[in-house]
């Protein structure tokens, strides 16, 4: 069990990583990188929406945008070695 578990995940990241890469321009890198970060965002705001309210869930949605933009700089900044300046198309 611990070796088909092992092996889903290997798989799944290296997919992931040639996903990421097989982008066209450095922006979809790095957004396609950051896409973890965006699920699990996304996730816990969806599991938590029942049992917050308007104030927090408002909240919720600002720290996943801070989040999102945190890890898509660091991304920038370690494999490209700059700050990139991207437009994304679903912000």
């Amino acid at each position: 069990m611990k070796a088909m578990i092992g092996g889903f995940l290997m798989f799944s990241i290296v997919g992931w990583a040639l996903w990421a890469l097989s982008a066209k321009t450095d922006c979809d890198q790095v957004q396609r990188f950051a896409a973890p970060v965006n699920l699990v965002s996304w996730g816990a705001r969806e599991l938590s929406a029942n049992w917050i309210d308007n104030e927090e869930r408002t909240s919720a949605y600002v720290w996943s945008a801070e989040a999102r933009e945190t890890a898509e700089k660091l991304i920038a900044r370690t494999f490209f070695s700059k700050e990139l300046r991207c437009v994304w198309s679903n912000s």
